[in-house]
């Protein structure tokens, strides 16, 4: 498996979209718990006015992958509290019912280029 990235933050697609971006960051240091690491989560991890991320859940009995576009807000980079706090949003209400919601990281993919990355959610249960 290719190397993943953001894979030291632990997290879950559970619940609801969340309204706005400290409620979350809360959320998501408290859901590190004792294992928590003093990440940077407002530093720097991809120098990408967007990125790409597939993902799978289900459509009723069928297993499909969907992909979601994340941009930006400043148009040049994005923080690893940027891209979890939107792909929540994107991702929740399609993996909050499966056992497979865990955030182990993203893993790149092969047809990833540098002007427009692509990645898949490494998906735990």
């Amino acid at each position: 498996m290719s190397k993943s990235v953001l894979n030291n933050i632990s997290w879950s697609f559970i619940g609801n979209k969340f309204d706005d971006v400290n409620t979350f960051k809360n959320d998501l240091i408290e859901y590190q718990g004792e294992h928590f690491i003093d990440l940077n989560l407002d530093e720097i991890c991809f120098l990408a006015s967007y990125i790409s991320i597939d993902y799978w859940c289900y459509d009723g009995e069928n297993q499909i992958t969907k992909t979601v576009e994340i941009h930006s807000d400043n148009g040049i980079s994005m923080t690893p509290l940027e891209v979890l706090y939107k792909l929540h949003n994107l991702t929740v209400q399609d993996l909050d019912g499966i056992d497979h919601h865990f955030f182990e990281g993203l893993v790149p993919l092969k047809e990833s280029k540098l002007d427009s990355p692509k990645f898949k959610i490494w998906q735990g249960s």
